[in-house]
């Protein structure tokens, strides 16, 4: 069995510690005996001012050592075992006398006689005697010892439930030591020497890794995601607090900060620690995690592979646990027992109900003689019956039988092969061997006179054979061809007597490939491929034959298959073709069920072929379109082709698409039409464009058009208002006309602000009127000249820009950026509540745009209208024209640039927001 690791911050095993550890104590012991024996301080306690170990408790350490020393290996023989008790006891009794003797003397308040018996007097005497608190862990080790040397697994998991207190009591003593505590390490004036609770950790330790296997230690030795946490947390749960406790006592001790600062400095630390060791340990999990995935998906594949290779071989593999009754079948199996893969249950039971009823008892036998008698393996050829069909089967079976520790058959593992093809050709090979023989011994009698129809029939027979489009040959078990028909003849040419590998290869020895001679190996006929010296690929057929003196024969079948290979390349090159297609093919049956789906499908609809294979193809149909799938696939049942057409379809997140469609039907071999081919090719892309080039032309017509329209118009208007402007002067008398005339002014004076704005909607942008201007710089000056021209009341504006204002530099046509920014703001003021404030903001876009935004805290826009705000005269704004953003969107096209508009996440009001192009000069 191999030694679990354990820590896993260290390369090392727990043997390792194990080993380690019990190397420490032996040492720690044997320098203390040299102290005692030398008088030398250091050694015996390592301070004057400590408390020595005694004499008596470094022999207990060299006992227990020595007896953990014998149980490190996994399985230690007999007299290691004893040896190992024997040390375990002596320890464990010292230990126990001077815990006994501590009591006596706790409870009369005077000595034990026998302590001053000359021989107790050595490790009994107060001055001699180990501490109270060693004594009674030396007392609990010694159980713990016996526990763990009986062999048996339960016995040494107790032996580890006892070691826990063990190892806590030893734990407190070195924090006594190590915090300066000396109640921890000290009872009734007697203290356990510092070096004593350092070899009692490393003998828990030690006493731990011995045996890493059992229900404690397991956890922590294991090859689990938890066991490998724990190992990482171990160190630093151990540890840390230790670290943390000392540096909070010497702080508070020496004054560097109070209690309460201590509580709150240790929590903080231990937070962080905490969350550190969390985060590494989580990281490692999820590495972990990946890694499973990783393996997983490889075991999948192969198990696919795997599943593959055993359809073509018709060969399947069974696994029976014969502990817990369950048997595994490979899908191959269920498809040679005429049973459907995972819809039938797999037992013993339901296998011998498969086998033919005059087979089944000598099936069982078989199995059972093979188990019961203790062989490895058996091997048996018999019957099956599908139950669906009621065909009858012949199948070999091989079996292996896997055992336990004690030799006993735990598994059965083995194969299925079905060889009924070779059975047939085998019993029609001995059938016509049969007539053949008959027919020698009939005319055997007479030979003499049947001897010319002897010639006769033999010449017959081989016009047949050189009739065949296929070769036959005769092999001896030297080599040689004593008969090859003419087809192989023509191929090959003749052989003069040279042996096979001779003549074909040129070779002086056999090839490695060949498998002709399994079959006189085997005397079982053999199929198989192979590929001659012309280039060609043949199917082969072997069967053992022998010749008319008995001798041993091959009979040796081939079958040209190079058309079908090509054939099967071709199939595989179309395939390739299809995956590789940037169009989305795909695969349905005449009811609409998809059967196959390439990538390209895949990247277009969204679904991964195994979402969508065996389910309707309705549902990539928009539901207002129900009877477009019916149609096209009653054209294809009439084999009509449905050329491409336009239409629309739903991906998988529910975007529609517009698609070019074409369907054509799939026939069979007999020309019968058996599903449809449906080839779809994602033209929304090519819509869009479209949409956008019929739009700017239109755009480009309407300019040409307002444009000579406002200039017919502008003049007669200014002829009016001069016509007007005389009569008000004639008319100023009367006053009933003044309203009227008015009304007029105030009319012609629209028409003329929207023939204006049809000019700029129709005016192209000039190259000489672009400069290099600051984005900023215009949206301060454009504000402050729309404010100084409201009157009496004025919005409140707040302008955000960057620091530096010559780092939102564009190249535009001031004049035109600057109706932009005074419609954006005309609009927000318009539609603000009075008193809510506008935000302007001017910022750059790495790498290459400025961005300026117009926010507002108006009621926003709803979604109806929203798509049609920059449409020329769509206005929701009593006596406005509609052009305003029409302009704006034009203005900003001819910069190449983009406006959009949208009501805003975080309240009340909508946000205007122009991207343009950086300039660099």
């Amino acid at each position: 069995m191999a030694r679990p690791h354990f820590p896993s911050l260290l390369p090392v095993s727990a043997s390792s510690v194990g080993v380690t550890a019990i190397a420490a104590v032996f040492f720690i012991a044997v320098l203390d005996l040299v102290g005692w024996a030398g008088g030398f301080t250091l050694l015996k306690g390592i301070n004057a001012q400590f408390t020595p170990m005694k004499v008596i408790t470094a022999i207990c350490f060299l006992l227990s050592a020595a007896s953990l020393a014998c149980l490190h290996n996994d399985k230690p023989v007999s007299w290691k075992q004893r040896l190992s008790l024997a040390f375990g006891a002596a320890g464990g009794s010292i230990g126990f006398f001077i815990a006994t003797t501590y009591g006596f003397e706790i409870a009369t308040g005077h000595q034990w006689s026998w302590v001053n018996n000359p021989v107790h007097h050595l490790f009994l005497a107060p001055s001699s005697r180990m501490a109270v608190i060693t004594a009674i862990l030396f007392s609990l080790f010694g159980v713990v010892l016996l526990l763990l040397g009986t062999g048996n697994r339960r016995a040494a998991g107790a032996g580890h439930a006892v070691l826990l207190p063990v190892s806590m009591m030893s734990y407190l003593v070195v924090i006594g030591y190590l915090f300066n505590i000396r109640e921890l390490y000290t009872w009734r004036n007697v203290s356990v020497a510092i070096n004593t609770c350092i070899a009692f950790c490393c003998l828990c330790v030690a006493a731990f890794c011995v045996r890493p296997d059992t229900w404690f230690m397991h956890v922590f030795t294991s090859e689990g995601t938890g066991a490998d946490m724990s190992r990482r947390l171990l160190p630093f749960l151990l540890l840390l607090p230790l670290a943390i406790g000392w540096l909070r006592l010497h702080g508070e001790r020496y004054g560097i900060f109070g209690s309460e600062v201590g509580v709150a400095v240790m929590a903080v630390i231990f937070t962080l620690f905490f969350i550190l060791l969390l985060w590494l340990n989580a990281r490692a999990v999820n590495r972990t995690d990946l890694l499973r995935r990783k393996a997983e998906e490889t075991l999948r594949e192969n198990e696919k592979m795997l599943n593959r290779a055993q359809e073509i071989a018709q060969l399947g593999s069974w696994e029976l646990d014969l502990v817990n009754s369950r048997l595994y079948w490979s899908d191959e199996v269920y498809r040679i027992f005429g049973f459907v893969p995972r819809e039938f249950e797999a037992t013993y039971e339901a296998f011998l109900d498969a086998v033919h009823p005059e087979d089944r008892a000598a099936v069982d036998t078989a199995y059972g003689n093979s188990v019961r008698e203790g062989r490895d393996t058996y091997e048996i050829e018999h019957r099956i019956v599908r139950k669906y069909t009621g065909e009858i089967r012949i199948v070999h079976e091989k079996c292996e039988h896997l055992r336990d520790e004690n030799g006993r058959i735990i598994r059965s593992t083995g194969m299925v092969h079905d060889v009924t093809d070779h059975k047939e050709a085998e019993e029609r090979l001995k059938k016509a061997k049969n007539e053949l023989e008959l027919r020698v011994r009939e005319r055997t009698a007479d030979l003499q006179k049947t001897m010319e129809t002897l010639e006769t029939e033999r010449r017959r027979f081989n016009d047949v054979l050189n009739m065949l489009p296929v070769y036959v040959i005769l092999l001896t078990p030297d080599h040689r061809i004593p008969f090859a028909n003419r087809f192989f003849r023509e191929r090959f040419g003749e052989s003069g007597d040279r042996r096979c590998f001779e003549y074909l290869f040129g070779r002086k020895e056999p090839c490695e490939i060949c498998k002709k001679y399994v079959v006189l190996a085997t005397m079982t006929p053999r199929e198989w491929e192979w590929t001659g010296p012309d280039g060609r690929h043949y199917q082969v057929f072997d069967f053992p034959f022998s010749d008319i003196d008995g001798a041993p024969l091959i009979l040796e079948m081939g079958i040209d298959i190079t058309a079908r290979k090509r054939a099967e390349e071709a199939v595989n090159q179309l395939a390739a073709i299809v995956e590789s297609s940037d169009d989305a093919i795909a695969g349905k049956t005449l009811e609409g069920t998809i059967t196959s789906w390439n990538r390209a499908a895949e990247r277009i609809y969204g679904y991964r072929a195994d979402e969508v294979i065996g389910r309707s193809s309705s549902l990539l149909v928009p539901p207002d379109r129900p009877d477009e799938i019916p149609e096209i696939l009653e054209k294809i049942r009439r084999g009509v082709r449905v050329a491409f057409y336009e239409t629309t379809r739903i991906r998988k997140d529910g975007r529609c698409i517009a698609a070019s469609i074409a369907v054509s039907p799939i026939n069979d071999s007999t020309g019968k039409v058996i599903g449809a081919s449906t080839i779809t090719r994602d033209i929304t892309e090519r819509k869009r464009v479209e949409a956008e080039l019929r739009e700017a032309n239109e755009m480009k017509l309407l300019g040409q058009l307002t444009s000579g329209v406002a200039h017919e118009v502008r003049n007669p208007l200014n002829g009016i208002l001069a016509i007007m402007g005389a009569l008000s002067k004639e008319l100023s008398d009367n006053g009933r006309f003044t309203s009227y005339m008015q009304h007029m002014r105030n009319q012609v004076t629209r028409l003329t602000v929207l023939m204006e704005e049809l000019l700029v909607l129709g005016r192209p942008l000039r190259e000489e009127n672009l400069n290099e201007i600051s984005m900023v710089t215009l949206v301060e000056k454009t504000c402050a000249t729309w404010l100084q021209t409201l009157q009496p009341s004025k919005p409140s504006v707040r302008f955000i820009k960057p620091e530096d204002r010559e780092t939102c530099l564009i190249r535009a046509d001031g004049t035109s950026m600057a109706q932009v920014i005074i419609n954006f703001l005309e609009n927000a003021f318009h539609h603000s509540p009075a008193g809510e404030e506008i935000v302007c903001a001017v910022f750059e876009r790495p790498p290459d745009h400025v961005i300026f935004s117009v926010k507002d805290r108006g009621a926003g826009i709803s979604e109806e209208i929203l798509p049609k705000i920059f449409e020329p005269f769509f206005t929701t704004r009593k006596g406005g024209t509609g052009l305003g953003l029409s302009i704006v969107r034009r203005i900003i096209d001819n910069h190449h640039g983009t406006v959009i508009v949208c009501n805003n996440t975080d309240g009340p009001g909508a946000t205007f927001e122009v991207t343009l192009p950086l300039h660099v000069g």
